[in-house]
């Protein structure tokens, strides 16, 4: 972590820094995975 706030919160509150930290990388990988499944709708067929 190489930003002040990221890890100025995981010293301060270690137990919500971690669950935060989880939370945003489940959420980072749906929408990856949902901008998969867009391209695939909209990809010109071949």
């Amino acid at each position: 972590m190489n930003e002040v706030r990221y890890s100025s919160l995981k010293r301060s509150f270690p137990e919500k820094a971690d669950a935060l930290f989880d939370q945003g990388a489940t959420e980072a990988k749906e929408r990856l995975e949902y901008l998969k499944r867009l391209v695939a709708l909209y990809a010109p067929e071949e």
